[in-house]
C-alpha cells in the first residue's frame, strides 16, 4: 500500500514540473490529489490499528468502522486516480495503475475477510447463547437417529431406543401448504410454543380437519428447548393414541434447520381445564350438597342439559386422566408435569393429557432448571422430585392429586398465597397437605391423600385410581337412575 502511494505521489511531483502545471486550476488540483493520496496513508494506518484492535477483542462495531472508512477511502482514491490519469493525460497502462488496482483488489479482498469475521464472531455468540441455527449434524440426528446417548440414563431402553431411532417422516410427515393456520387468537401459548387452531387438507379428500397447530418461536426457544420439542415430537410418534392423551397427527419439518417446528395435533375445542373450570363456576352442580350422593332422593336432573358441570363430571374426568395416565406408563413415559392446565377438554368433554414430552423427562433435569426461564412449577411436584430431582410414575401421581385437587376447586390455583422457600418444603416433609377441596366428598379428599404420601412406594397405581373413580362414577349413575 505504501509502495503504491509513494508511485502515485512521485507521478505527482513531476506533473508539478510539467508547463500545464502553471495553469492555476491544474496547479491547485494537483495540490488536491496529493493531499487526498497523503490523507488517504495516514486514515489507512488510523483503520489498520481499529482492524488490528476490533480483530483481536473481537468488537463488531469496530470492525463496520473499518469496513465503512475502506469503502470512503476506495471511493476517494479512485476518483482521484482517475482524475489524475484522465485530465493529465496519463499513458495507460504503466506502473502507477498497476499499484493502484493491486490496492484496490487487496482492499476489497481485506473488507470481505473483515466481513466473513463478523458472521464468524456472530455464529460463535448464537452458538454460546443458543439462538443458532441447527448444525447439519444436528439436522441428521433428528431424521437418522444416532448411537450417541445424550440422555439421562433413568429412561427405559425401549424409551432410549425410540429417542435415538430415525423420525417416521413417511407416516406423519405434513406439508405446510396443507395447512390453513388461523392466527388471529392463539388457543395456547407456552415460554417457547404457541398453538394456534388451523384446518388440515387431505390427499383425496376435499374436506378439511380441524387441528390444532403447535408452533414454535425461533426468537424466544433457544437450540436446547427447540431439540427438546424435536424429542416431544419422536415420543409422541411412537406412542401410539389414546382416547385420553391428545394424539399426534403429523408435523411440518421442512424448516427445522432454521427451529421452525409445526406438531398437528388433535383439537380440543374447550381448551385447558384451568380455564374451562373457572368458567363453570357459575352454573356448577354440586352434588355433594345433596342428600342423593348419600342414598337419598334428589329432585335436580342433571341430564337434562349436557352443557352443565356437576360433581359427576369432575369424577368422570377424574377417571379419564388417570386413564390417560395409566397409558403413558405403560409406554414408559413420565410426564412430569401434570396439572389442569395440561389437561384439555373436547367438544364432547372428554379428557385429554398433553404436553407429555417434557425436558424434565428426557434431559438432565438440573440443566434443565438452570435454563428454564418460566417458574419451576412446585406446587404440583412430589416432595422427591423437589428434593433430589427424582420423576418418576409415582412423581406423577403425587402431581395427579394435586390435579384432581384443581378439578375439585373449580379451576383454582394450589398452595395459593404460599411462597417457594425452605420452609415450605419442610412442612412438606413434616406431612402438610393442601386442605380439602370445596366440592370433593371425604372418600375423594382421601384418594388425593392417599397420592401425596411420604414414600412413593406407599402411593396407588394410575389403575387402581381409575378402578376407584370408576365404581364413584357408577354409583353416582345409579342413585340418579333410582330416584
Amino acid at each position: 500500500m505504501v509502495f503504491s502511494l509513494i508511485l502515485m505521489s512521485l507521478a505527482i511531483q513531476r506533473h508539478f514540473h510539467q508547463p500545464y502545471a502553471k495553469d492555476h486550476f491544474n496547479y491547485y488540483l494537483l495540490w488536491v490529489i496529493s493531499a487526498i493520496y497523503v490523507t488517504y496513508i495516514a486514515s489507512t494506518l488510523l483503520l489498520d490499528y481499529i482492524l488490528f484492535k476490533a480483530a483481536n477483542e473481537k468488537i463488531i462495531s469496530l470492525l463496520k468502522l473499518f469496513i465503512g472508512g475502506t469503502v470512503v477511502q476506495l471511493l476517494v482514491v479512485q476518483t482521484a486516480f482517475w482524475v489524475n490519469t484522465i485530465h493529465f493525460s496519463v499513458g495507460l497502462p504503466n506502473p502507477r495503475m498497476a499499484a493502484c488496482v493491486s490496492e484496490t483488489i487487496f482492499r476489497i479482498y481485506t473488507i470481505y475477510a473483515t466481513f466473513c469475521f463478523i458472521e464468524e464472531i456472530k455464529t460463535e455468540e448464537n452458538m454460546k447463547s443458543g439462538f443458532r441455527d441447527l448444525t447439519d449434524y444436528e439436522v441428521d440426528e433428528f431424521y437418522n437417529g444416532h448411537d450417541q446417548i445424550s440422555l439421562t440414563t433413568n429412561l427405559d431402553a425401549e424409551t432410549v431406543k425410540y429417542m435415538h431411532g430415525k423420525y417416521r417422516k413417511e407416516k406423519f410427515g405434513i406439508f405446510l401448504s396443507d395447512l390453513e393456520i388461523d392466527t388471529g387468537a392463539p388457543l395456547g401459548c407456552g415460554a417457547y410454543s404457541i398453538v394456534y387452531r388451523a384446518l388440515l387438507s387431505r390427499v383425496n379428500d376435499d374436506n378439511k380437519v380441524p387441528v390444532a397447530v403447535k408452533m414454535t418461536n425461533p426468537l424466544s426457544s433457544n437450540v436446547e428447548h427447540f431439540k427438546t420439542l424435536l424429542c416431544e415430537l419422536k415420543v409422541m410418534t411412537w406412542i401410539g393414541n389414546h382416547e385420553n392423551i391428545v394424539n399426534l397427527i403429523g408435523a411440518c419439518t421442512e424448516d427445522i434447520k432454521k427451529r421452525k417446528l409445526y406438531i398437528v395435533l388433535e383439537l380440543c375445542a374447550f381448551g385447558n381445564f384451568q380455564n374451562y373450570l373457572k368458567s363453570q363456576r357459575g352454573t356448577f352442580v354440586d352434588l355433594t350438597e345433596f342428600p342423593t350422593y348419600h342414598g337419598s332422593h334428589v329432585s335436580l336432573d342433571i341430564n337434562n342439559d349436557e352443557d352443565l358441570t356437576s360433581t359427576k363430571d369432575l369424577v368422570k374426568w377424574a377417571k379419564e386422566i388417570a386413564d390417560g395416565m395409566d397409558f403413558l406408563e405403560s409406554r414408559k413415559v413420565v410426564h412430569g408435569d401434570l396439572a389442569a392446565r395440561n389437561v384439555l377438554l373436547t367438544e364432547q368433554r372428554v379428557a385429554k393429557i398433553t404436553d407429555f414430552g417434557l425436558p424434565r423427562q428426557l434431559y438432565n433435569y438440573e440443566v434443565y432448571m438452570k435454563t428454564q426461564v418460566s417458574p419451576l412449577p412446585w406446587r404440583w411436584l412430589a416432595l422427591e422430585a423437589i428434593l433430589d430431582k427424582r420423576f418418576s410414575t409415582q412423581s406423577d401421581v403425587w402431581s395427579y392429586g394435586v390435579t384432581i385437587w384443581e378439578l375439585f376447586q373449580l379451576g383454582e390455583i394450589p398452595w395459593l398465597g404460599c411462597e417457594f422457600s425452605l420452609e415450605f418444603v419442610n412442612e412438606l416433609e413434616r406431612g402438610k397437605t393442601l386442605e380439602k377441596p370445596k366440592y370433593a366428598t371425604q372418600e375423594i379428599y382421601q384418594i388425593m391423600l392417599n397420592c401425596w404420601e411420604k414414600t412413593p412406594g406407599r402411593r396407588p397405581t394410575f389403575k387402581a385410581l381409575s378402578d376407584t373413580f370408576q365404581s364413584i362414577y357408577q354409583h353416582l349413575n345409579h342413585e340418579q337412575s333410582t330416584r
